[in-house]
């Protein structure tokens, strides 16, 4: 049965990692131990939590091992409705909340403070397993999955390769949702308003479950639905206006030279997300148990949840880099009313606005303070996901153990916009000046950038576990995962073409910037491919000495190959 439980383009020679094997042995001793019980949240009473962290059913008092579990009442009772909320729940696990749809598909939860991916990054994929796996049911995966209809969260700190497929040093999340019920026609509906402070607009969503047996005590299907709209509470204070032709907006009128527009809009970071799932519970035996699932979510959001409180405002010049507070803004800014000469050391240039404050007379434009729910982007970036995961497990109950077979295909698409012009325009460029004297000291700069990634993944696990009650209990199995990233990044410079040949830098007494005439206004290009597989073997082994002492012993070796090209 089963267990309830710029142009620049960069071209970069492929590289491809070498075969890995490892094989890794665990030992443990434990005596009178139980498991880390969660508290029920807002509850009187401590309920048994039934669990399947070491692959067999058992209440959460006699696993001797660092866990927590949440059910479904525990995670309603503390608005747990995603998956960033359950690191308010859980001692000791943090997640980088990007909002409703990140802007990559990287795994950003750590567990005891360990974390392996580069959170900074805004776009790509992970190539091998993160340091702390997350499972949807049995479909090892990542995505920003909307919680509902949620049997129970389980968190298992520690290694966990002796246990699961995608092995993990951190531990694992596994995110179990409710089977279909084979006795019982079920029905729920429920919806919300709501507000929140720091915005202007309402929440409200709708959700929707239906469970039907189609035959009795044999086959049931299980449909949940759910849709939620976000009001945004974040304020855009360093928005650019651009005109009908897709340019940031003169501020001088005529004036190719001049400065941004600002254009502040509030509550930027609005969205919606939409979920629908199909699940079927087949008992065909009294020894075979089939569990086939479909899940879809969209995710849509018109900006992220980034902000940057504490930000001193001042005078901004593009054609220079020169932004408040940067460390980069050296590199080639005003200074005594002077900025670069011909080998952009001298200080020799005439600065004509802001009182020699700007290379332009129009030049520069002045952004406010930012406040706590406040960013400086000069565009939003907006991002939408789409996630398709389809898992099957079947069980057969051989008397002495059970075999168990999961099996899952996933495909994930990411596609955001995210501003670049903080990497166009600060970065330095060998010899000390800045991507600024590349891109023709453009003073409207904007790095517009489109990125779109799309991962699909497919998983097959074989696993044997003993049953019943035995002086040795045991856990072996193979595991193989393929998965397959492919993603493309374009960054666009507006108005920076018509810049570079009406004024560019002959008028400043030097040669014609290098902006790429062919791409018009691309300063930046990237296409990715990653590809990864895992074959690994592992098991568990349990020796109960007596009622109070237990050794356990643990295994797994596993190759892993994986590929990187860039262009």
């Amino acid at each position: 049965m089963r267990e309830k439980q710029k142009v620049c383009k960069r071209n970069l020679n492929p590289a491809r990692g070498a075969s890995t094997r490892l094989m890794a042995a665990v030992f443990a001793m434990i005596g009178s131990a139980t498991g880390v019980v969660s508290p029920p949240v807002m509850s009187a009473e401590v309920e048994e939590i039934v669990v399947t962290a070491q692959r067999r059913a058992q209440s959460i008092q006699d696993i001797p091992y660092n866990i927590s579990a949440y059910g479904d009442d525990d995670l309603q009772s503390a608005r747990a409705f995603d998956i960033g909320d359950v690191a308010r729940l859980v001692p000791g696990l943090d997640f980088k909340d990007q909002g409703p749809s990140p802007r990559s598909s990287r795994n950003t939860f750590i567990l005891r403070g360990i974390n392996a991916n580069d959170g900074r990054l805004i776009f790509g994929t992970d190539v091998s397993s993160g340091a702390v796996s997350m499972y949807f049911d049995d479909a090892p995966l990542f995505f920003p999955m909307v919680m509902k209809d949620i049997e129970r969260v389980e968190v298992l700190r520690g290694p966990q390769g002796t246990l699961y497929g995608s092995g993990s040093l951190g531990g694992t999340i596994r995110f179990i949702p409710k089977e279909a019920n084979l006795g019982e026609f079920e029905f729920e509906a429920s919806s919300h308003i709501d507000t929140m402070s720091e915005s202007d607009d309402l929440n409200y969503g709708a959700d929707f479950m239906f469970n039907v047996p189609i035959a009795e005590n044999t086959l049931a299907l299980r449909l949940v639905g759910s849709f939620e709209e976000s009001g945004g509470f974040v304020d855009g204070i360093g928005l650019v206006q651009f005109d009908s032709d897709g340019q940031p907006t003169q501020s001088v009128s005529g004036d190719l030279s001049s400065g941004y527009v600002r254009a502040p809009k509030e509550d930027t970071n609005s969205g919606e997300s939409r979920m629908i799932r199909a699940a079927i519970n087949w008992a065909p035996s009294d020894t075979v148990d089939v569990q086939l699932s479909y899940t879809n979510q969209e995710t849509e959001v018109d900006d992220f949840a980034g902000v940057n409180p504490g930000f001193d405002g001042g005078l901004v010049d593009a054609s220079l880099a020169t932004f408040p507070g940067s460390f980069f803004s050296n590199a080639n800014a005003c200074n005594g009313g002077l900025a670069f000469s011909a080998d952009f050391f001298t200080p020799t240039q005439n600065c004509l606005g802001q009182g020699g404050s700007t290379l332009y007379a129009n030049g520069g434009v002045t952004i406010p303070d930012a406040g706590d729910f406040e960013h400086t982007m000069f565009v939003k970036s907006a991002g939408e996901s789409t996630a398709d995961v389809f898992s099957a497990d079947i069980g057969i109950d051989l008397g002495f153990a059970t075999l168990t077979s999961s099996t899952s295909h996933s495909e994930v698409s990411f596609e955001n916009t995210p501003d670049f012009t903080g990497f166009d325009l600060p970065t330095r460029a060998p010899g000390g000046s800045s991507v600024a004297t590349f891109n023709s000291f453009y003073p409207r700069a904007v790095g517009v950038t489109s990125s779109v990634d799309e991962t699909e993944r497919f998983t097959q696990e074989l696993r044997l576990t003993s049953n019943g009650v035995n002086k040795f209990d045991y856990v072996i199995g193979i595991y193989y995962e393929d998965r397959e990233s492919n993603g493309d990044t374009l960054t666009r410079q507006p108005g920076l073409s018509e810049f570079d040949e009406t004024v560019n830098v002959a008028n400043l007494g030097f040669q014609r910037g290098k902006n790429n005439t062919l791409h018009r206004d691309v300063t930046f290009s990237e296409v990715r491919e990653f590809k990864f597989e895992d074959l690994a073997f592992f098991g568990e082994l349990t020796w109960h000495v007596n009622d109070k002492w237990q050794i356990t012993g643990g295994v797994r070796a596993f190759e892993q190959e994986f590929s990187h090209e860039f262009e």
